[in-house]
């Protein structure tokens, strides 16, 4: 839910001073940009020179033992901050804020530390203790902390642990500390209601970049064919600022996310008269799309300049004053150092996934010019075009550019001689390069490279590159694991003859693996090698497919779609399909036999026995009662229908684990408890959904169950829903009564309950 924040910002589109153009808009901005490129490539090549004196000056620096964090001025630290996300070296600002002790530094703390604030007002600086004298009455920082806790539980596990969370703190940060720093602002008060009212957009724009950035881009975490859809409604989104609904948007929760924020966005910022805002933005991403998804190497250096650039002015757009025009077109000039240094920290990242750079694209002794000989290029030039040639904007840029390359690689001889062989070219570069592996890879060192902001960030990024598994969103943890699990499953049958043919085809397509992950996550529940189990993880979902293709069959659902394509017997020869049901059913026992590799044999006996009575009775059982109706006419008929054709298969994918651990009969109890009620909600909610959804959002035939006797055909909707919420809650009070952590499989049941295909 969406709640009421302070002010929203001041209309931009009419503020004084601000073009009454559209200047955010693609084309007009890829022709800046262009230009901008063009002039960074003319004036290095004009200027090796002073280049080479500023790479000499800034490899001294490295050089000079008595360089030490105390030593350097907080103003020159402050100043850089401002040079790079406010485009301005005004010293006067810069001080003002330090006076008032509104900096980067306490302004993250106040974003990382709301529950210390809450109870420690007395350790905070006076500005922030004066924000939130009293915290529970500052409903932007409550909201923020939950925002942030709910991204952390959704993004893939991959994307934590490369450091996404610490992205979206330094983005707050630097549209918290623009805003903070604008030289407008005069008085406490108004930096507190800047702030404060910056919060929500500063959320906003930073939650998209771990899911757009890091997803949808760069990554293969989300099919292609889903990303697609993102990117849709990402593109009609901000051109238009079209209504976006659920339905339009793949079933899951970064997507979820992202539309919250797009409505937040609008809510907040509306589309009408803030064209700027979401022009800056649509360009943004679209230079990003054309850079992840496309060879462009004919336009790599406008697109950097573009999607750099606008990274900090879409932040100046999201504070309450009105951005001023010269510092928005010197961030325009400035930014493609900072692009820079991000491509050549992540170089042999880069170069490993396929992806396209300044610095993976190179080719030494080319007419390329070498991507480092810019970036150091970048300093001076920046000093020159934006700052009337300020001998002190070159020297702190220089300084700090220097130390951050530096970093990336301290401690890395391998990797120092792999750029040496790529970038250096005999001189000042190759010199840099040597001094940075001189140095010791020792904490004094780590320190004296690293900004005193940048120590606080990395703090944060360390602090939450990791998370609770049980806090962690169903359809996230179903993600992380897809592959294994499809992997798992898809080895089982790899001949070529027709009918192994056939239960590929029925393996594969739009399925979460929903029961195999629930046996998964109670393996992570008590701990178990998921190596040990695996036979169930798959002896499950064959046993799940092979009842999905006698379902769809003529004889019993005549269905003619099944996880988003075809029904197999639409495919293939009906007979070729029954045959491939019953070796999916033969593998299940098969398989489930190699449990003796990790189990006493008995054990394994009685896991099998209990495996077939599910499949063999219970879930035959269920489904000869759902195609007969006059077999089910009352609810607690369709009830216990449920239970056998949905509940067993979910029984057998929890049950066995805690039979071969050899848990207390009470806990296996509460287990089959859990199934029991979760089978029951997910095939309430699926009665729901066929009733009131459609094939294409359902990747299966709706309306199915029309003449059909279900909770819903008996009563309506309103009463399926009560049902369902009464199983939800038998599901998770079951769960409660467990002596281990049960976190995914409660959040799972309730997934169960409000998924929406």
């Amino acid at each position: 839910m969406f709640i009421v924040m302070a002010e929203p910002p001041h209309n931009l589109s009419n503020s004084p001073g601000f073009p009454s153009q559209r200047p955010y808009h693609f084309p007009v901005l890829m022709e800046t940009c262009q230009t901008i490129s063009d002039d960074l490539t003319s004036w290095t090549n004009q200027h090796l020179p002073k280049i080479t004196a500023s790479i000499v000056t800034d490899t001294a620096t490295l050089q000079a033992p008595d360089y030490r964090p105390e030593k350097r001025s907080r103003m020159d630290e402050v100043i850089y901050f401002s040079l790079l996300n406010r485009g301005t070296d005004d010293a006067r600002t810069a001080s003002n804020t330090i006076r008032k002790s509104a900096t980067a530094h306490e302004i993250l703390r106040l974003v990382q530390n709301s529950k210390k604030i809450r109870n420690d007002q007395d350790e905070l600086p006076p500005f922030l203790a004066d924000i939130v004298s009293d915290a529970r009455q500052v409903p932007e920082v409550g909201w923020l902390e939950e925002r942030l806790k709910y991204l952390h539980s959704i993004l893939p596990r991959e994307t934590v642990e490369q450091g996404a969370m610490g992205k979206v703190a330094r983005t707050i940060l630097g549209v918290l500390s623009i805003t903070a720093m604008h030289p407008a602002i005069v008085s406490k008060v108004e930096r507190k209601t800047a702030v404060l009212a910056a919060i929500p957009g500063a959320y906003y724009y930073a939650a998209t970049y771990p899911i757009v950035d890091d997803v949808l881009h760069d990554s293969s975490i989300i099919p292609a064919r889903l990303a697609e859809r993102a990117h849709s409604s990402i593109v009609n989104g901000l051109s238009d600022g079209q209504d976006i609904s659920l339905r339009d948007i793949p079933d899951h929760p970064l997507a979820e996310e992202l539309l919250s924020v797009y409505d937040g966005l609008r809510s907040h910022y509306p589309f009408e008269t803030n064209q700027h805002l979401y022009d800056a933005l649509l360009s943004m991403y679209t230079a990003q799309h054309l850079e992840a998804t496309g060879d462009h190497l004919d336009k790599m250096y406008p697109l950097i300049a573009m999607k750099a650039g606008l990274s900090r002015v879409v932040a100046h757009l999201l504070s309450n004053y009105a951005p001023i025009h010269d510092d928005i077109t010197r961030l325009l000039y400035s930014l493609t150092r900072n692009q820079l240094l991000d491509d050549f920290r992540d170089y042999f990242d880069d170069n490993a996934a396929g992806r396209l750079t300044p610095f993976t694209t190179y080719q030494k002794g080319t007419e390329q010019l070498n991507p480092l000989l810019v970036y150091f290029a970048s300093n001076p030039y920046i000093a020159q075009r934006c700052y009337n040639g300020s001998p002190r904007v070159e020297q702190i840029l220089g300084r700090y550019g220097s130390l951050e390359l530096a970093r990336s690689l301290l401690g890395q001889p391998d990797r120092i001689a792999a750029m040496e062989n790529t970038f250096g070219d005999d001189g000042p570069l190759s010199a840099w390069l040597a001094t940075v592996g001189q140095l010791p890879c020792d904490p004094p060192t780590k320190r004296r490279l690293t900004r005193n902001e940048k120590i606080i960030l990395d703090d944060v990024t360390k602090r939450l590159s990791t998370r609770s598994l049980q806090n962690t969103d169903p359809r996230t943890y179903f993600l992380d694991n897809s592959n294994y699990i499809e992997n798992l499953i898809l080895q089982e049958f790899v001949g070529n003859n027709a009918i192994h043919e056939t239960v590929r085809y029925a393996l594969r397509g739009e399925s979460k693996r929903v029961r195999s992950m629930l046996g998964l996550m109670l393996a992570d529940s008590l701990g178990i090698d998921h190596k040990k189990v695996e036979p169930c993880l798959v002896g499950v979902e064959m046993a799940h497919t092979s009842s999905l293709l006698f379902d769809d069959l003529p004889a019993q659902d005549n269905a003619k779609t099944r996880r988003g394509k075809p029904a197999a017997h639409h495919v293939f020869p009906e007979s070729q399909v029954q045959l491939a049901g019953i070796a999916l059913i033969d593998s299940v026992y098969l398989k489930l036999t190699q449990l003796k590799e990790h189990y006493p044999p008995e054990k394994v006996l009685e896991t099998i026995a209990y495996i077939a009575g599910k499949i063999g009775k219970d879930l035959c059982e269920g489904q000869n009662i759902d195609l007969t109706p006059s077999s089910a006419t009352t609810t607690e008929e369709i009830i216990r229908m449920y239970a056998l054709k949905t509940s067993s298969l979910i029984d057998a994918s929890l049950v066995p684990l805690m039979m071969l651990e050899q848990r207390p009969p009470v806990e296996i109890e509460l287990m089959q408890t859990y199934a029991y009620h979760a089978g029951i909600v997910f095939q309430i909610q699926d009665d729901i959904l066929d009733a009131t959804g459609s094939a294409s959002i359902l990747g299966k035939d709706s309306q199915q169950d029309n003449e059909k006797s279900t909770v819903v055909t008996l009563g309506d909707v309103t009463k399926a829903q009560f049902l369902r919420d009464y199983h939800l809650d038998a599901a998770i009070k079951a769960l409660d009564e467990l002596p281990f952590s049960t976190g995914l499989l409660a959040s799972t049941v309730r997934y169960f309950a409000n998924r929406r295909r």
